[in-house]
């Protein structure tokens, strides 16, 4: 079978080939950014995409070669963040996003229809992904140790300690900290690359950000760790690689174009407007749920108003 160009790439300039922005595409609509952090000895692949695309370890390997380890680390359980983590040679995932994983990661009918409404419908597409299809079932997690140390256990995947907040990828020169920003769920991750000022956030944050899920106290933890997250990496951005003051750069789930720091700031000025009840003139989300959107500036949030 004819392997169709279903996975692109663009590498980060100005970081030393470390940083490349993989996007899988499902449609001219929908489409899935994976991170590449590389470092000297090994490689991070920050979420998997949905396993129904081709052989994102080989895209990876046609891109650094392959001479090194390579990584993955779901942010959440999703199958459109674990659904090809099983071809890397570890893979991560905390004990809560487990938990999302063993009911919709491994659910074979609930990904196809997630993958045939992402490529709208097309039958061309949709044929690919199912003979393309990667069977989840049956993977056994273990501990994954400390994470402040450069051991591995082998073979994964595992689970992150501690819930995954503060663990650390040591790939040689470079290290990626995970950081809690429960956005849809308790457990859900971002992943931190300070020395290069790149981060990635996945579901955690967008132009939109869809808070619906939360409650007034869960609005309020998420941006608390926004807010943590804003602060270290706008401090350290100024020590990036001896480069000089380097703006963060905070790279979404859906687009190749990062939001900047005052994206962030908005999300979490909007977050906490919600939470103090300014949201008088806020329109509707649109669908049948009665969710609002509460903005500032051109960046917003969704969210439940029976919920607060």
């Amino acid at each position: 079978m004819q392997l169709n160009k279903y996975f692109t790439h663009y590498t980060v300039p100005g970081k030393k080939n470390k940083i490349h922005i993989v996007m899988e595409h499902y449609s001219s609509a929908h489409q899935k950014v994976i991170g590449v952090i590389s470092g000297v000895e090994s490689v991070c692949v920050i979420n998997s995409g949905y396993g129904m695309n081709g052989d994102i370890r080989k895209y990876v390997e046609d891109i650094l070669g392959t001479d090194k380890t390579i990584e993955c680390a779901a942010l959440t359980g999703k199958a459109a963040d674990t659904g090809a983590m099983r071809v890397f040679d570890v893979a991560y995932l905390t004990d809560g996003e487990k938990k999302v994983y063993e009911t919709e990661g491994t659910d074979d009918e609930k990904r196809k229809a997630e993958f045939a409404a992402l490529a709208l419908g097309n039958e061309e597409t949709i044929a690919y992904g199912n003979a393309l299809f990667m069977d989840n079932k049956g993977i056994e997690f273990k501990p994954a140790g400390d994470g402040v140390t450069n051991e591995r256990p082998k073979p994964g995947p595992h689970m992150f300690d501690r819930n995954g907040d503060g663990y650390l990828f040591h790939l040689g020169g470079t290290v990626v900290q995970m950081a809690d920003l429960p956005a849809q769920s308790d457990s859900q991750l971002a992943a931190l690359c300070p020395t290069c000022c790149i981060h990635f956030m996945g579901d955690g944050l967008d132009t939109i950000t869809h808070l619906e899920s939360r409650d007034k106290n869960g609005l309020i933890r998420y941006a608390d760790c926004l807010q943590r997250i804003y602060d270290v990496t706008t401090e350290k951005s100024i020590f990036a690689e001896g480069l000089g003051s380097t703006p963060p750069m905070f790279y979404t789930n859906s687009s190749p174009v990062p939001i900047g720091a005052d994206g962030v700031s908005a999300i979490i000025q909007a977050t906490r407007e919600v939470v103090e009840g300014k949201t008088a003139y806020d329109a509707p989300a649109g669908g049948e749920g009665g969710y609002r959107m509460h903005f500032v500036g051109n960046y917003g949030i969704v969210y439940d108003p029976e919920k607060l």
